[in-house]
């Protein structure tokens, strides 16, 4: 009945935000940039907004997009709109920004943050969702903002100029969101791309008290899930990956990773193969920090991807493959796939043999 209730949910939401979509566009014919030019001109005090208000991933792989405008503007101004839901990870971003706002789903507070968004008087607002969002569009709408540059997608009337939407399938996501840069002149192939997270010594000792020191020479980390089931390898599979890992291997240590929820699953895959279950915490930093202390992560396609990436940390990543979109690897991961809408149907020994790749290889 939850899971019912759950989409049921899900369903009036997105029935309610296609209707709204209608009144939240601006009605623009944008033009369309599709080479290297700084368009706007802007002066070197200039005051930009950054759209980010969604998960914490998207966060991580915009990174690079939002380094390369600190480096572009090095006296100008960059804001960033972020929410409840992914603030957690502002170090990836403090300093490439100057002030970071947090957008709250409770009206009264979307109305105060544009009232105080308005006194800022930004010269452009930058989305940087790669898919249609009726958030962003309402902000472009209510901002009253000159310039407004986005992805060419389905709320493109929302946008003064746009960029265009790379191929989902065969452009990685952080290429896609950086392909906004050509509006400013920058050649997206003669930056860096790669993700950063950083952890300071201080938060990293930290971590390694909680964590205890390696007993082995290897530390796998195992994210069993996110905030849900969804994306979930299957208990039994875990187990048995476990059990066969340890018995093959004498050198390696592992650690459950699992949020509050799911403190009993975590307990019981524990108590049935040796392995150990890592410190709880309900902040994301924490959460990274503690990763961080491991040599290899197996993860579902979570955050705890674009954190590996973010660290050069070898990855066993499992992807469900929907919409004909391929997993793109952006470090030295092995991309686990399955086609059937299932994880649990890659199997264990897959699984040990990306492993053993990874052992290899590094």
């Amino acid at each position: 009945m939850v899971v019912y209730k759950d989409n049921f949910l899900k369903r009036i939401e997105l029935a309610l935000k296609k209707k709204l979509k209608k009144y939240v566009s601006l009605n623009l014919n944008p033009i369309v940039i599709t080479q290297p030019e700084d368009v706007f001109h802007l002066p070197d005090n200039c005051k930009i907004l950054l759209l980010r208000q969604d998960r914490i991933g998207d966060v991580l792989f915009s990174v690079p997009t939002i380094r390369a405008l600190r480096n572009k503007f090095p006296e100008g101004r960059i804001d960033i709109i972020l929410s409840r839901k992914n603030h957690g990870v502002h170090k990836a971003i403090n300093k490439y920004t100057n002030k970071i706002w947090i957008y709250d789903k409770e009206i009264i507070s979307i109305f105060r943050l544009i009232r105080q968004l308005r006194k800022e008087n930004y010269d452009i607002v930058i989305d940087m969702f790669d898919s249609s969002s009726t958030t962003s569009s309402f902000f472009t709408k209510y901002l009253r903002i000159p310039l407004i540059i986005g992805i060419d997608k389905e709320n493109r009337s929302s946008y003064t100029h746009v960029v265009p939407l790379r191929d989902k399938r065969s452009v990685y996501v952080v290429e896609r969101i950086a392909n906004l840069l050509t509006a400013f002149g920058i050649y997206t192939s003669e930056i860096d791309l790669s993700l950063e997270y950083l952890i300071d010594k201080e938060d990293q000792k930290k971590a390694e008290t909680r964590m205890g020191a390696k007993t082995k020479a290897v530390r796998l980390g195992i994210n069993l899930l996110g905030s849900s089931k969804a994306r979930f390898w299957g208990k039994e599979n875990h187990i048995r990956f476990i059990r066969e890992l340890l018995k093959r291997y004498n050198d390696v240590e592992i650690f459950l990773f699992s949020t509050l929820v799911f403190t009993g699953l975590s307990n019981d895959i524990c108590k049935k193969t040796g392995a150990r279950r890592a410190p709880l915490t309900s902040k994301v930093h924490d959460y990274a920090s503690l990763l961080s202390t491991c040599d290899i992560i197996f993860t579902p396609d979570t955050a705890a991807v674009h954190f590996a990436s973010a660290w050069k940390k070898p990855c066993i990543a499992l992807y469900l493959l929907v919409s004909g979109e391929e997993p793109m690897p952006w470090h030295q991961y092995k991309s686990l796939r399955s086609t059937s809408g299932n994880l649990s149907d890659i199997s264990v020994e897959e699984v040990i043999q990306a492993f053993e790749e990874l052992i290899i290889d590094n």
